[in-house]
């Protein structure tokens, strides 16, 4: 499989399509391509998408960007492999359609997709349900690590670049980690960390029931979606762990 992630510049297209990307800051090395686009489209879903396109459908209340694109093509036209692609976008987006961002709509077209006949079980089990044994190891070690804040309603874990190391872990081993903690009985947010350079971490956090993490990933120039949001920042974890910590005991207050 070949993915291209370097670009040669300068180059100049007629059109620049972005896709579920929620910041300029966030496309990454083709950032300078889409600049000097002649015209740009930015199709997402993220409520604090603040991308200045010369059109942008973002849709908050819609589960997924794909959800979006699927209103933006015409039916007869999506054919196996495009439904199977589509189907895989909202159903991780959505957690197999059990966060609160699933609403009718999304049921509807997910009903559409499934009907194209692709093994839709599959896609579910590989993507939810298989895990590494790596990764399976790595969550042990977040697991055993977290810590319960404000009456046990947060919970916080992290893993070094050292410990990555020792167990030979890849970023997509990482992912599982942040939702098995919001699992916790008793928890509303959940925050997990891990370091991407010595002292550079990424934090993910999700919530549980009307805590608007991306209100807090916000505060640290991160973004997302009301119960799965994130940032990045460089500092020591502990830190980086008290204004986290600090920024949803706040957010939980305001609720009540």
């Amino acid at each position: 499989e070949n993915r291209k992630n370097e670009i040669n510049l300068p180059l100049e297209y007629d059109l620049f399509i972005l896709c579920d990307v929620s910041s300029q800051e966030r496309i990454g090395v083709a950032g300078e391509l889409y600049d000097l686009a002649l015209h740009t489209l930015c199709i997402d879903h993220h409520i604090s998408n603040s991308v200045k396109a010369e059109i942008s459908i973002v849709k908050p209340d819609a589960s997924s960007c794909c959800e979006v694109l699927m209103e933006l093509m015409d039916e007869e036209m999506i054919d196996r492999d495009i439904a199977e692609a589509l189907y895989t976008g909202i159903i991780h987006d959505s957690g197999v359609f059990q966060y609160s961002n699933t609403t009718p709509s999304t049921l509807r077209k997910a009903a559409v997709l499934i009907g194209k006949g692709f093994d839709f079980s599959r896609i579910i089990d590989e993507s939810f349900n298989q895990r590494t044994f790596t990764a399976n190891k790595i969550t042990g070690l977040a697991l055993e690590k977290s810590e319960l804040f404000e009456d046990g309603k947060i919970i916080v874990s992290y893993v070094s670049m050292e410990e990555q190391e020792r167990f030979h872990a890849e970023r997509h081993d990482l992912g599982i980690a942040v939702s098995q903690l919001r699992l916790t009985k008793g928890v509303e947010a959940a925050v997990f960390l891990y370091e991407l350079e010595p002292d550079y971490w990424k934090c993910s956090l999700r919530s549980n029931r009307f805590l608007n993490v991306a209100e807090i990933a916000g505060l640290f120039s991160g973004g997302g979606h009301e119960k799965a949001a994130g940032f990045s920042a460089k500092g020591k974890i502990r830190n980086i762990i008290e204004m986290t910590v600090s920024a949803c005991s706040d957010k939980l207050k305001e609720n009540g």
